[in-house]
């Protein structure tokens, strides 16, 4: 990534790349998240390997930014909110017959654009 992307603009990147993988394997993931819904027990497992990949992606962010309390502290809560609207988008795309990418791409522009609150319908 262009180091003068901005974090989220980056992680976004990698969320979106990642939506196109799930994609292509769209009855397994729904079986999985099928699976996790019926089955709670099975989430701790499942929080304890995201997890490890939140920490690598942590990592990661933080080594863009300036080294540092303010840079650490940047990067765990721009990847907490990045992992979070991919989740959103996930559980969305569960439930509708449409791209995750596109759902992915939507819920970063609502991060992006300071999560600004629906117009009522008119």
């Amino acid at each position: 990534m262009p180091a003068e992307m901005s974090a989220l603009a980056a992680l976004r990147l990698v969320l979106l790349d990642e939506a196109e993988r799930v994609q292509e394997r769209r009855e397994e993931w729904l079986l999985r998240l099928k699976v996790f819904e019926q089955n709670p027990s099975l989430l701790l497992k499942l929080f304890s390997g995201g997890a490890e990949a939140e920490r690598r992606l942590v990592a990661a962010v933080a080594g863009r930014l300036p080294e540092g309390p303010s840079g650490t502290a940047h990067a765990e809560l721009v990847t907490a909110v990045a992992l979070t609207a991919f989740r959103v988008a996930v559980l969305r795309w569960s439930t509708v017959d449409i791209p995750l990418a596109g759902l992915v791409d939507e819920v970063f522009s609502q991060v992006a654009e300071g999560l600004p609150d629906p117009n009522p319908p008119a």
